[in-house]
């Protein structure tokens, strides 16, 4: 018996139907009638409808566009056909289905039904994720990248947020966390009763944070002569408030703590300032350290971070959770070649990747103190390089300018959430890159 094709997209342009999907009754196993929906299907030998211009989707005031939200759903339609019809996507689901024309010989009617319901699935799937995609969207076009991390409504119970982790493990976490977790689960029981408490963040941000206890925080911060001598000492407060008010969010839903790492550290202290908890332990800290000497980025990233606390671990199977780097400098790399932190950088992903980790598992930002113009063009060059700029995050603003202007307005509960808002962005760069590479 010679089997029929089933229909197929065609390749070439056209446009789709005003909602992509039409209503029709069909018979199931039991013969009852159900009303359903299944993708109308697309002839072979269709005639080639004009290319579809942009101008048509273009977004007009309501007040002479009747229908502005028909217009987006036309243009959703045609996207999703495009991408459906067109490229990989279109050889992947047609070798797909060769397998199972091939595996399921004389039964021509139970594959046709099967690819009903799978589009019934599918655009049930579509309208239920929709609200929080487009949100999510709607944050990267408006370049929010931190918005784009938490969910689009409140979240109360452990269950919700039980639910928010573990998605957001299975995209880009899963070599760390496997289902039923300790952490994960006391984590999404830390933030369903905090939500109930008075916090030194919006609640809004609290899901944000719960994706952050995930991870371990280090702290490589700038001791350099200029950091001690510029502004009368400002920068060094600032440095001591950063790592206080990270302490608390570190410890407010897991008491992982932080770890610091200074780039002039005297010999024999690398690891004693590891998963400190309390101001207490932060202060003490502080008050050894000695602002003096050069700006090695590169290479003390490598030395004091990367190598010991992040490559050595995953070689030997004991990295036990995602690490987020912080770089706190007032100035540019010197006293090592131009390019090194670069280098650092590039060759921690190589690495990581090459042990099957994700690009999420090590998150990379840099937090620029002071007005020092020099710095400012070398970290956003960084951010911009073609080699590493989609792996690290550099912040837009001077940390010292904004805390001023927050203390000046009494908003200090403001500061502590552009940190909060400053680790989401860094970690939607990390996770944005992870999602391209698991799918190349």
């Amino acid at each position: 018996m010679d089997w029929p094709e089933l229909p197929q997209l065609s390749k070439q342009a056209h446009e789709p139907s005003p909602s992509g999907l039409i209503a029709t009754t069909d018979t199931t196993e039991s013969d009852s009638r159900v009303e359903s929906y299944h993708a109308s299907p697309v002839q072979e030998h269709v005639e080639v409808s004009p290319p579809v211009s942009e101008d048509r989707f273009a977004v007009k005031n309501s007040s002479t566009d009747p229908a502005p939200a028909e217009r987006l759903l036309d243009e959703f339609n045609h996207h999703l056909d495009t991408e459906l019809s067109e490229g990989v996507h279109r050889k992947s689901l047609e070798s797909l289905l060769t397998y199972f024309l091939n595996c399921n010989a004389n039964e021509e009617s139970v594959l046709h039904r099967a690819m009903q319901q799978c589009a019934i699935i599918f655009a049930k799937r579509i309208h239920d994720d929709f609200n929080e995609v487009l949100t999510q969207q709607v944050a990267i076009a408006r370049k929010i990248p931190w918005k784009t991390q938490l969910p689009s409504e409140p979240l109360e119970s452990k269950e919700d947020y039980t639910k928010l982790l573990s998605s957001f493990i299975g995209q880009h976490l899963g070599k760390f966390y496997k289902p039923g977790n300790e952490i994960v689960e006391a984590v999404a029981e830390a933030a369903a009763t905090n939500v109930r408490e008075k916090l030194e963040i919006s609640k809004e941000l609290l899901p944000g944070v719960a994706k952050l206890a995930l991870y371990d925080f280090v702290f490589l911060c700038d001791n350099s002569q200029s950091m001690g001598m510029e502004e009368d000492g400002e920068r060094i407060r600032l440095l001591q408030d950063i790592l206080r008010r990270a302490t608390y969010l570190a410890t407010l839903l897991s008491p992982q703590g932080i770890s610091i790492r200074v780039l002039n550290e005297p010999p024999g202290l690398l690891g004693l300032w590891d998963y400190l908890q309390n101001e207490r332990q932060i202060a003490t800290i502080l008050n050894q350290i000695k602002y003096e000497g050069m700006t090695p980025l590169g290479s003390r990233l490598w030395d004091t971070v990367i190598r010991p606390f992040i490559l050595d671990k995953a070689e030997r199977g004991i990295l036990e959770k995602p690490v987020i780097v912080v770089i706190i400098t007032d100035g540019e790399a010197n006293a090592e070649p131009t390019d090194e932190l670069r280098n650092s950088i590039h060759r921690c992903n190589v690495q990581m990747r090459h042990l099957g980790y994700q690009d999420a598992s090590v998150v990379f930002l840099i937090a620029r103190v002071g007005n020092n113009e020099e710095a400012r063009k070398f970290i956003e060059d960084l951010g911009k390089d073609a080699l590493v700029g989609d792996s690290v995050y550099v912040s837009p603003d001077d940390l010292a300018s904004k805390r001023a202007a927050f203390e000046k307005s009494g908003a200090n509960k403001a500061y502590t959430e552009t940190l909060v808002k400053l680790f989401l962005s860094a970690l939607e760069v990390r996770t944005r890159s992870s999602a391209a590479s698991f799918n190349q």
